[in-house]
């Protein structure tokens, strides 16, 4: 938190600075070491035990079924809190299999299709009958306007039931993580990945390869479902650690 306040806090004065507001930024030396000092990448994400434990924990948690569901859809997606939370019925055709993800929505800028799966299709199914004549996938429980629920909403759910759920750094973001750190444990390509989850793709990549491997993509999303599927109808802890492909994973839990 600190080194993005210095952060902003800089590119303020560094702006008032061009406009001619001031003759120097006053923050032009500071840098991270001397204020909140060097920042390691996440690495946490779910084991199959612990998604498990999430995923059938999710019943007797206390807060609505559209979070439950929305949550669900994250790590079977990989997709962003706000892309679901903000999202339309329109953005979702279950005909075709598809959740188009606006530009307006996508931390790129750049519009975004995922491909559903048998078991993602049913949760947006249920998503959808929840949401009742309003035109957004979560509305709020209760409001006199046709809005989206708030943002933060599902991080304040799911900070009330980390208990419950057995995982005491759990955060929707780390679903994302799970999902590429899973798939990755699946055999699937790392640019495959990538597309997924919706990043550009880095180095010469970014230049020359604009293929959207959408059948990749969909074969790759098929795959984690039915892994899901597979970890999460378990019927009990023992169950998933009986499981001879989960064995390892769930042993460094």
């Amino acid at each position: 938190m600190a080194n993005r306040t210095a952060s902003i806090t800089k590119q303020m004065f560094s702006y008032a600075q061009t406009r001619g507001f001031i003759d120097n930024n006053p923050c032009s030396n500071i840098t991270k070491s001397s204020i909140g000092g060097s920042e390691k990448s996440r690495e946490f994400f779910l084991s199959y035990l612990q998604i498990w434990q999430f995923w059938n924990g999710l019943p007797n948690a206390n807060f609505s079924e559209s979070l439950k569901i929305c949550l669900k859809i994250l790590l079977a997606t990989g997709q962003r809190r706000g892309e679901i939370i903000f999202g339309e019925r329109s953005h979702v055709d279950l005909e075709k299999g598809r959740w188009t993800i606006p530009p307006s929505l996508s931390k790129n800028g750049k519009e975004h299709m995922v491909q559903l799966t048998p078991l993602t299709t049913l949760l947006f199914k249920q998503l959808i009958e929840l949401a009742g004549t309003s035109r957004y996938l979560v509305p709020p429980p209760i409001s006199h306007e046709d809005v989206p629920i708030s943002e933060r909403a599902i991080n304040r759910a799911v900070t009330r039931s980390k208990e419950l759920f057995g995982v005491e750094t759990l955060t929707p973001h780390i679903l994302r993580h799970t999902f590429s750190t899973k798939l990755s444990g699946l055999g699937i390509a790392p640019h495959i990945i990538e597309k997924l989850l919706n990043h550009q793709l880095g180095g010469m990549l970014a230049v020359y390869n604009h293929h959207s491997y959408y059948k990749e993509r969909k074969a790759a999303l098929h795959l984690w479902s039915e892994t899901l599927e597979t970890i999460c109808s378990a019927k009990d802890v023992d169950s998933v650690l009986n499981e001879p492909d989960l064995i390892e994973d769930a042993e460094s839990a």
